[in-house]
């Protein structure tokens, strides 16, 4: 499984798309064109679509029955101008689904119920960018769609694969915007469903991903599939999809519950993973545990919920924390001092600071990011958050007194990291 973080642009009105300029320094390189077929399954109420899933089966340049499987799962972690979703991709035939998807699909229990709902096909046209002569992770897609009903609609993909590339990637999209592009957060599928039979149906239950309340309904389920599918790729461990994930996960149950204890028993799984993940051993079973897990502890607390409240009343709270201005001014003084403490030790024996002191400020910055249902967070930000969740949670392993074995060095750059980010993200 893997992040995909993208831009989009309605290149309609582009003259001819191929030839704009993407920017000083930068140049298009390693062109490639191939014709693809995709076919696009769910069930026949819309069920992957009310939760924001597209699921699709690609060929290439005519190939009959081999292609690519392709699950996409939407995330909370959004940057303005890009989409980012989960992405799960499987080579294989049409007629099996693969198993990770497979995965998926029966926790949804929407194996069985999957039909070919639309199709189109995409003449594409792919470069790669480089940067004063060296590659860089920044892929641009030039696409002529055409849809069942004999329409056409031509679109580009700036898709960026490390994070700290982002901003090249935001100016190669202002680029094609000042060509005459407008940029679009629809997804070829959507445009498809609305030329479709299933048109209706889908206005219906199209799901707004910027709404609290659909990541309240909805969010620990998608934590829960994803972890389950994370875990079932040996050797595809995704280190931010797997934190993140988990991270968003105890968000949730946090803010439904409003009670730490609901989330400790989460996070003492989380720890078994995360070392069953670095040695290599039993990971699968203890994602799947811990994936179990959340899940149970979303029901039990959901229907805890409806049963002492009228049922007409929104399932999440009224006072749930986000990350707003208050919030984000608040951490950030939280996350400094803790910053401050890290740059301060240098021979940890010979540290004035306690292992104490420093569990307990790892532990109150622990809660007060779980604090916070993450909905729009920036990309960036939200790297480095559940960079700081990974640590936290085992640091609060630490033993009681200091010996040699404590290595602050991955934790002093995981909390600047996040300083950092707080900051341009109070900035912005």
């Amino acid at each position: 499984m893997a992040i995909e973080r993208e831009y989009k642009i309605d290149s309609s009105a582009i003259k001819d798309p191929l030839q704009v300029d993407i920017g000083v320094g930068l140049s298009k390189v390693d062109e490639a064109r191939r014709e693809q077929l995709s076919l696009y399954f769910d069930s026949k109420d819309l069920d992957l679509g009310r939760l924001g899933i597209g699921l699709r089966f690609r060929t290439v340049n005519d190939e009959p029955t081999r292609g690519v499987w392709t699950m996409k799962i939407p995330r909370n972690f959004n940057s303005a101008g890009a989409t980012q979703r989960e992405e799960i991709e499987v080579e294989g035939d049409r007629a099996e689904i693969p198993g990770p998807i497979r995965k998926v699909l029966q926790r949804l229990n929407l194996l069985d119920s999957l039909i070919p709902t639309v199709s189109l096909k995409t003449d594409r046209t792919s470069f790669k960018v480089a940067g004063d002569g060296a590659r860089l992770p920044i892929e641009i897609d030039v696409d002529v769609v055409e849809f069942l009903d004999g329409s056409f609609y031509s679109e580009v993909e700036i898709e960026v694969h490390q994070r700290e590339f982002d901003d090249i990637a935001a100016l190669i999209a202002g680029r094609f915007e000042s060509a005459g592009g407008v940029a679009s957060m629809k997804t070829k599928l959507e445009r498809a469903t609305e030329r479709s039979p299933f048109s209706t149906l889908a206005e219906q239950n199209r799901p707004d991903l910027s709404s609290l309340e659909f990541w309240m309904r909805n969010g620990l389920l998608l934590s829960s599939i994803m972890l389950s599918s994370l875990v079932a790729l040996p050797g595809e461990v995704e280190s931010f999809s797997f934190r993140g994930v988990v991270w968003e996960a105890a968000c949730y149950l946090y803010a439904l519950a409003k009670d730490f204890s609901e989330v400790e028993s989460l996070l003492r799984e989380y720890t078994q993973l995360s070392l069953a993940i670095s040695s290599g051993r039993d990971f699968i079973a203890k994602g799947d545990q811990l994936a179990e897990s959340i899940f149970k502890q979303h029901l039990a607390i959901s229907e805890s919920r409806l049963t002492s409240r009228n049922s007409s009343e929104r399932m999440f709270r009224d006072d749930v924390v986000t990350w707003d201005e208050e919030y984000v001014q608040r951490l950030r003084m939280s996350t400094e001092k803790l910053h401050e403490v890290l740059k301060s030790i240098e021979d940890s024996r010979a540290s004035r600071i306690s292992s104490e002191e420093i569990v307990a400020l790892f532990g109150g910055l622990l809660k007060s990011v779980i604090g916070a249902v993450p909905v729009g967070l920036d990309i960036s930000l939200a790297s480095s958050v559940a960079e700081f969740f990974d640590l936290a949670v085992n640091f609060r392993e630490l033993p009681e007194a200091f010996d040699s074995s404590v290595d602050y060095r991955p934790a002093k750059i995981a909390v600047s990291q996040m300083l950092r980010d707080l900051e341009i993200f109070e900035r912005t």
